[in-house]
């Protein structure tokens, strides 16, 4: 691994504002130095994006927020954590609830801001959330979202992710008491629930201590047949089902599967039909030096 100093490409190439970059090679040319401890690449002269269509990538993951827009932000009252509106341009209006915007130096986040949680009366009440006011369409395959603990607050806190199918009358949990940590985390939580949905976030204990949400990515719900490929003109099929990938071919062929961050999960040497048992998760398959995503339920 080698770190690369982006600086002025940030808004071009991030890779957690452009997930239609992910696991793409792009050309990057610079100075070789130290960076972050290791030798790495800083003073970019040049950085040339994939001749390759990038579309794929970003089939699923069409759902953004940030909450960079301070001005979107309509609080309720004078209370910092009196709640109120934040109307956003990129996704939907979503409400706070023992919640404000946070864009202080202690707020940890990306970029400009993120939403702040912490009590309905700052230091009592009930937990704070945020939930979307709007329904999102095509239902919900993945959520992602960045959290951390406020800066200046001690202690261990929690949150949880929930979705509504019912425009936010009633919520049923993805994940509660999730451990918050001092630096910014990414968690990802699989739904895979179609429909008109909404998701809400909150703290799932009574403690003083703050939490950041921000960059909330959510993927659109998808059938197996979504996932279903052709990897090369030979007739190679694969395609996902519950716990397996599954497998067509009529002639002999090697079959490395790897997790998305490279690592090298098994190798099979596969005819006619048959499947392979893998924990549900994201992997690449590579046959003949072709690749592709796989995604297995």
């Amino acid at each position: 691994m080698m770190p690369v100093q982006i600086k002025d490409y940030v808004d071009s190439y991030n890779l957690d504002e452009n997930p239609q970059y992910w696991r793409k090679q792009l050309t990057i040319k610079g100075t070789l130095t130290d960076y972050f401890t290791l030798p790495g690449i800083k003073n970019l002269t040049d950085w040339i994006a994939p001749g390759e269509n990038v579309t794929d990538e970003t089939k699923y993951w069409n759902f953004y927020e940030t909450f960079e827009t301070k001005k979107a932000y309509t609080p309720n009252s004078t209370l910092m954590y009196g709640g109120g509106i934040y109307a956003s341009a990129e996704t939907c209006r979503w409400k706070f609830v023992g919640a404000t915007y946070g864009d202080s130096s202690n707020d940890m986040k990306w970029d400009n801001a993120a939403a702040h949680l912490r009590l309905t009366e700052s230091t009592s009440g009930e937990p704070g959330y945020i939930y979307m006011l709007e329904d999102k369409s095509n239902g919900i395959g993945y959520i992602r979202l960045w959290a951390a603990r406020y800066k200046d607050d001690k202690g261990s806190g929690s949150f949880g992710v929930y979705i509504s199918d019912d425009k936010g009358k009633t919520w049923e949990p993805i994940q509660t008491g999730i451990p918050i940590k001092k630096e910014l985390t990414e968690y990802q939580f699989k739904v895979m629930h179609p429909g008109e949905l909404r998701i809400k976030i909150g703290k799932t204990e009574n403690s003083t201590a703050g939490i950041d949400i921000d960059n909330i990515h959510i993927s659109d719900y998808y059938t197996t047949s979504s996932v279903e490929n052709m990897l090369s003109p030979t007739n190679i099929r694969i395609w996902s089902s519950k716990g397996h990938l599954c497998f067509d071919t009529k002639m002999p062929e090697q079959i490395d599967i790897y997790l998305i961050n490279g690592t090298l999960v098994k190798t099979e040497h596969i005819i006619g039909s048959g499947n392979i048992a893998l924990p549900a998760g994201f992997y690449i398959v590579s046959i003949k030096n072709t690749a592709t995503k796989i995604i297995v339920q």
